[in-house]
């Protein structure tokens, strides 16, 4: 499992104080940032619209009346306005900056600022903290919608610090990142009939394949690979990377030379590779999607009951919490998938049916994920457990009968044991997740 793991992409931000602001809006009038020809987005036309948007965003900033207007960083700030306290890294950045003095306290300049916040603006964050050299700061993070396919983010970063005067020294940045979008050429060539599609878990053994000659599924996987968006510079902390990999090959026939590949992680931070008649184009995003849409046109199977090895981890003897988790391993070589929450049934010494119920722990819980197995890659569910009424019945489970959806017949599982006996009270199954 990749864990935190980092890589270029857009909307990350290398935060000098804080998180990444939570800011949500209304969509904004594309159009106002769209080329009036009717051309589409450029690097160059986004860049140019990030320029004049900072330009406006860093006007509608409102300071109090005595502010006086600096052109250059005000004496005494300990270098503590030499950058913004929140700042974005990545190279298609834009930051309009400004610097201003006044008699008010860093807190009364913040105070002010957010009682009279820029015109269609939400703040996002508000902190504090020290410079590089140990000066403490103030700050304010104001933040509007992003435009789609032209500017991801549109930021107003307001820093406050005590100058050695007594004053109060400010510094704002507007910050525009702007959207490199996908070359036009970056396309899966005309011509394809067969899609291979292959799954791996990392480091793991790659699946035999799975040949996709629908037309019209093949013609929904090249269009989702033709619409994946272009991987932005800049630096991401990924969430956790659960996999898998699924590699795509678009061919003309059976037995030929791709016309055009893909590889898509599909968690993580979802980077895709793309290559056209083995030459590699600009990296993309996206990968979760190139799972679930191949989930969504039913391109890997359900995984049969042959294919699986399950087991139950030794039960814990607390009274609540995890009692137990049960697996459900890809032995074969062949990608299947599984979903929702397995059933369960428990069995006594000689397998007959306990009475116990155990329920869905639909806790929190939204719409059940789709779980892809590569070859050796499993799956999990947690049997939780509530502390259980007197009036349970507190015979010992010795196995447990497990009937997972779709899957074409039942599994039994041994749980527990003489040293650490499976009580069946109080319990309830999460659904099934991908295993770290």
């Amino acid at each position: 499992m990749r864990l935190g793991s980092l890589r270029r992409s857009l909307g990350s931000v290398a935060i000098a104080l804080m998180a990444a602001p939570l800011l949500l809006f209304e969509t904004p009038n594309v159009a106002a940032f769209s080329d009036q020809s009717g051309a589409p987005p450029t690097a160059a036309s986004n860049q140019a619209a990030a320029q004049s948007d900072a330009s406006s965003l860093l006007g509608k900033l409102s300071l109090p009346s005595d502010a006086t207007r600096s052109s250059t960083e005000p004496v005494g700030d300990g270098g503590a306005l030499a950058r913004p306290a929140v700042y974005q890294v990545t190279s298609d950045l834009v930051d309009d900056s400004a610097w201003w003095v006044a008699s008010e306290s860093p807190a009364e300049i913040l105070s002010y600022v957010e009682a009279n916040p820029p015109s269609g603006s939400k703040l996002g964050e508000s902190g504090g903290g020290s410079s590089p050299n140990g000066t403490p700061l103030s700050f304010d993070v104001f933040g509007w919608p992003p435009v789609a396919g032209v500017l991801s983010s549109r930021w107003l970063v307001i820093t406050a610090v005590a100058l050695s005067d007594g004053q109060t020294g400010v510094r704002a940045d507007a910050e525009d990142v702007w959207i490199a979008p996908r070359p036009a050429s970056e396309q899966v060539p005309s011509g394809v009939r067969l899609v291979t599609v292959t799954v791996r878990q990392f480091d793991g053994p790659l699946s035999l394949p799975l040949i996709v000659g629908s037309e019209a599924k093949v013609t929904r996987i090249i269009d989702l690979a033709d619409t994946l968006p272009a991987a932005q510079p800049g630096v991401e902390a990924c969430p956790a990377d659960f996999g898998p990999i699924v590699q795509l090959a678009f061919l003309s026939a059976p037995g030929t030379q791709p016309l055009a590949s893909l590889s898509a992680d599909s968690s993580g931070c979802g980077s895709v590779g793309f290559s056209i008649a083995g030459v590699s184009q600009p990296a993309l995003a996206d990968g979760g999607s190139v799972i679930d849409e191949l989930n969504t046109l039913a391109v890997i199977p359900v995984c049969a009951a042959a294919q699986l090895h399950a087991a139950a981890s030794i039960p814990s003897s607390e009274p609540s919490g995890i009692s137990a988790i049960l697996s459900f391993r890809n032995r074969s070589r062949k990608a299947c998938v599984l979903s929702g929450y397995p059933r369960l049934r428990l069995r006594g010494k000689h397998g007959n049916a306990l009475p116990n119920v155990i329920k869905d722990d639909v806790a929190g819980a939204g719409a059940t994920p789709k779980v892809t197995l590569a070859p050796n890659a499993s799956a999990l569910a947690a049997i939780n457990r509530q502390p259980a009424s007197s009036t349970c019945k507190r015979r010992r489970a010795w196995t447990v009968l497990i009937l997972l959806r779709h899957v074409n017949r039942r599994i039994i599982v041994p749980v527990g044991s003489a040293k650490h006996p499976f009580s069946p009270c109080g319990l309830s199954v999460g659904y099934l997740a991908p295993s770290p």
